[in-house]
């Protein structure tokens, strides 16, 4: 006599997709329709083979992701390894709109110059409204579109902007630019040639640095 044990497969979980911009942590989740205790989700990239991306009791991904995705998640009961057929989950991503940084001047100059940088101008999209400038070294202010940057040494500047919307829609990016300063000379000596005239003459004066 042989005794075969049946172990129940679970129900295909059901999905709820989701929204994003940019690079953030997908909130698209699954739930167990199987009535387990404390299910395990497995989430793949292919609807049936492929690899195994996550193995978890988490109902969402909990990798940031940055493109367009359809994960396919099942349920499995660890104990027996029965799984449930897949289902299919989409995170949508869009890009985060463009953020440039225009100089209202030269770039390089020497040390004591400035020049202001504008975080809102063309091609720099309009919906952001938030803005905060690093480092927070020689530049004021630090919280504008618009700043002005009087570095003494070479610095990049990096600009982070966001559009106010809260959670997984709202959109932010990030730019730089890098203002570099050269020393200012530095006179050694000057010397007139020649050194003795007349009221009426005249001399060349040299200077070396």
């Amino acid at each position: 006599q042989v005794t075969v044990t049946v172990n129940p497969v679970p129900t295909t979980p059901t999905a709820t997709n989701a929204s994003q911009c940019g690079l953030k942590v997908p909130t698209a989740s699954v739930t167990s329709t199987s009535g387990f205790g404390t299910p395990t989700f497995n989430w793949y990239d292919a609807a049936s083979g492929g690899t195994l991306l996550q193995s978890s009791t988490s109902t969402t991904y909990t990798t940031a992701i940055s493109a367009t995705t359809t994960f396919y998640v099942s349920e499995i009961v660890l104990a027996t390894g029965c799984e449930s057929p897949r289902v299919a989950v989409t995170v949508t991503v869009t890009n985060p709109p463009v953020l440039a940084i225009t100089p209202g001047g030269a770039t390089t100059f020497c040390s004591g110059g400035s020049v202001s940088l504008d975080a809102s101008a063309a091609p720099t999209d309009p919906s952001y409204i938030n803005f905060s400038w690093t480092p927070a070294t020689e530049i004021t202010p630090t919280n504008a579109a618009v700043v002005t940057a009087s570095p003494t040494v070479t610095r990049t500047y990096t600009v982070v902007a966001d559009d106010g919307v809260s959670g997984p829609t709202g959109c932010s990016n990030s730019a730089n630019i890098t203002i570099t300063v050269n020393p200012n000379p530095v006179i050694d000596s000057l010397n007139a040639t020649p050194a003795t005239i007349c009221a009426t003459g005249s001399a060349t004066l040299n200077v070396y640095s």
